[in-house]
């Protein structure tokens, strides 16, 4: 990790921060809203079951974490294709090929244009956390950091 070694100052993690050294401190940013969308041309395919998810890779982070959501929520999603690349995702989605699990402010643009609908679920989202080797309270930097993602998400 760059942080560790002091080649960087922060760091922006997804999902869940796991075995960092005790040298490091973490600030939860805020949480980053998920939602299932697809092409309006496409069978709505959620009733407790997504049958055509557009999934993260099944190594990633957040693959792991939004399979243990889906559990949480009573939710059955059963991948159809796997990717690393949002961008990719929500192509097939436009296409119509199945439903993808994707950021709101990734979407946002695509949903006001008609080119996807959302499939309402209960509540998804994922922690924004901040890692840094340096204090984190009452930093100036932080603040903005802060500021800047909590408008992005916010959009």
């Amino acid at each position: 990790m760059h942080i560790t070694s002091g080649q960087l100052d922060y760091g922006i993690v997804t999902g869940q921060p796991k075995s960092l050294p005790k040298d490091i401190n973490i600030l939860k940013l805020n949480k980053e809203p998920f939602t299932f969308v697809s092409s309006p041309n496409s069978p709505n395919t959620i009733k407790n079951t997504v049958s055509n998810w557009l999934a993260y890779n099944k190594e990633s982070t957040t693959y792991s974490y939004f399979s243990k959501e889906f559990m949480n929520i009573g939710l059955e999603a059963k991948p159809k294709f796997f990717s690393t690349s949002m961008e990719l995702l929500k192509e097939i989605a436009i296409s119509g090929e199945g439903t993808a699990l994707l950021p709101k402010h990734f979407v946002s643009k695509d949903i006001k244009n008609g080119s996807l609908v959302v499939f309402k679920t209960k509540p998804l989202s994922r922690p924004i956390w901040l890692v840094s080797k340096k204090p984190l309270a009452h930093n100036k930097q932080i603040k903005a950091i802060t500021k800047k993602i909590n408008t992005l998400l916010t959009k």
